[in-house]
């Protein structure tokens, strides 16, 4: 077996689990990170602090060497597992970014409603270190914050540019533009 190191994009990464090209082997545990886990994972990421290294074993789509299963949350192109990749470090990392960047509709652990992700563009660029700059609502108060439409709306066209907060939301808008944020495309593990 050689070990080759690769870099790939942290967006291809979560497509391709999302897509069920990267799946797990049956034997890891479930995914058990907290929501304030995954953010400060976010935060890390758009700080440009190390978060660490995945190891994954590419296999044969139709024989790899263990039975595998699709990341929790993914929603896979096919109904059984034919992975080119297996997971075997780093899948808690992994799955807490697709939670954030695909917005499946799961609990996470430490919540008994669904949760969405949102960056604070502005403090993100006045403030990067402010924890504020990533949060998460459940999505029955969302009031709108995940729709382009309404934000434009709300913050640019009725405030007149004055004192708007702009957010981003990551759920389904990253993986379908993913030049929407190009820092996210360049950004490799």
């Amino acid at each position: 077996m050689n070990v080759i190191p690769n870099k790939r994009s942290i967006v291809g990464l979560v497509k391709d689990a999302n897509d069920g090209q990267l799946c797990l082997p049956d034997f890891q545990r479930d995914f058990v990170w907290p929501r304030d886990l995954v953010a400060d994972l976010v935060r890390s990421i758009l700080r440009q602090y190390y978060v660490g290294s995945l190891l994954l074993l590419r296999c044969d789509r139709d024989n790899p060497p263990f039975a595998p299963v699709f990341l929790r949350g993914a929603k896979p192109i096919y109904k059984d597992p034919h992975p080119e990749l297996l997971v075997l470090d780093g899948q808690q990392r992994l799955t807490a970014l697709l939670y954030a960047l695909t917005a499946p509709d799961l609990r996470l652990k430490d919540s008994k409603r669904y949760r969405r992700f949102f960056v604070n563009l502005e403090l993100l660029l006045k403030e990067p270190d402010n924890d504020e700059i990533v949060f998460d609502l459940p999505t029955d108060d969302l009031d709108g914050l995940d729709q382009t439409a309404v934000q434009y709306e709300r913050w640019v066209k009725q405030s007149n540019c004055k004192n708007f907060k702009i957010t981003i939301s990551f759920p389904r808008t990253i993986l379908r533009n993913v030049d929407l944020v190009s820092g996210w495309t360049s950004i490799q593990y």
